[in-house]
């Protein structure tokens, strides 16, 4: 199958996932070195991340068409990517939570976008039953 947005999507998904996601790892010395918020916060950042999945889904099912899919999978990547910026050079722990709350939200949404719009293209024959 040679369908462009397709292929654009998946490898922006992979890009996001191999280089934005791994925040995640780092968010401990954050919490201790540069935000100086110890175990406490390094638990409330993950925390504001996490809470986001349950958001990002709650927005995509007012899309009716997938072709305005291509435009938010565009300006959730771009939220990211300026969110994990900010929050890189953020020294203040609850602008750091907000932001991290921006970025989970994004990433979800982003990945949500891409499987919905993988999903409205491909061939009923490649869909598993």
């Amino acid at each position: 199958m040679h369908d462009l947005p397709i292929r654009s999507t998946l490898l922006l998904l992979s890009v996001l996932s191999l280089f934005g996601l791994q925040y995640a790892v780092f968010l401990p010395l954050f919490a201790k070195d540069i935000l100086h918020s110890g175990a406490r916060g390094f638990g409330l950042l993950m925390s504001s991340a996490g809470l986001a999945p349950f958001l990002g889904p709650c927005t995509l099912p007012r899309v009716r068409d997938y072709k305005g899919l291509a435009r938010w999978i565009a300006v959730t990547s771009m939220t990211c990517a300026i969110g994990l910026e900010v929050f890189a050079e953020s020294r203040i722990f609850w602008l750091s939570s907000a932001v991290l709350l921006i970025v989970g939200f994004a990433v979800t949404s982003q990945m949500t976008a891409t499987n919905t719009l993988i999903q409205s293209r491909v061939p009923d024959e490649l869909r598993s039953a």
